[in-house]
């Protein structure tokens, strides 16, 4: 599951946006959702709202798209 996030998200995270670089993004769910200024597409919703209550540790795959690894 791949996930977008704008480049004010990764400024907030600390997280880069760019060419892909493998960082590691540990949020959880609801910070994720709550972190994005123009709320996420009703497909990405359904993605997350499953996650509620998780942490999940996403990797960069480039150019603000981060790939989901774990939810614990």
């Amino acid at each position: 599951m791949r996930i977008y996030l704008d480049r004010d998200q990764c400024d907030h995270f600390r997280v880069p946006y760019g060419p892909p670089g493998g960082a590691l993004l540990r949020a959880r769910a609801e910070t994720l959702l709550a972190s994005r200024r123009e709320a996420y597409d009703e497909e990405t919703l359904e993605l997350l709202r499953p996650l509620l209550g998780r942490t999940l540790v996403l990797e960069d795959v480039g150019f603000g798209w981060y790939e989901l690894r774990t939810s614990r």
